[in-house]
């Protein structure tokens, strides 16, 4: 599908822009990918750093390191997550740093912890659902030992 090329050209194209440059701003990365002759939206763009992994350090958009690393998971959690609190019993909340939030979901959302219903992420703060009271206890524990 000619759509597909595309956003696969598109996203390569970010991931150099993302390595070459200190890029803060979406709307930088848009005048760098038009630049390369790619016309795309802030929303276009927004997906795309998501699907990557993009995540931002100290206000510069970085890219994630090798995912399939065993300690993975773990030190991306050290690298972003400050705290993790319940909210109730059937919710966690999550903090960290500002535009560390939707890296993170992404990041809870691959290990497909059991009992998780939903993940929403603001830039700060990400709001993880559960079903039931034991599983939100039992991936609590998980993210509080992340953070050790």
């Amino acid at each position: 599908m000619r759509t597909d090329k595309q956003k696969k050209k598109r996203q390569e194209t970010l991931r150099y822009i993302i390595q070459n440059k200190s890029l803060k701003k979406q709307e930088e990365l848009a005048s760098e990918l038009s630049a390369q002759g790619f016309s795309a939206t802030q929303t276009t763009i927004s997906r795309d750093l998501v699907e990557m992994g993009v995540y931002k350090a100290s206000g510069i958009y970085q890219l994630p390191q090798d995912q399939h690393h065993p300690n993975y998971f773990k030190e991306e959690m050290k690298k972003t997550l400050h705290s993790v609190m319940p909210a109730g019993p059937y919710m966690l909340v999550l903090k960290t740093d500002l535009g560390g939030a939707p890296k993170l979901s992404v990041e809870v959302e691959k290990q497909a912890w059991q009992g998780i219903v939903g993940v929403l992420a603001g830039d700060d703060t990400v709001f993880v659902a559960f079903d039931e009271k034991e599983k939100q206890i039992e991936v609590f524990q998980k993210l509080k030992a992340s953070l050790e």
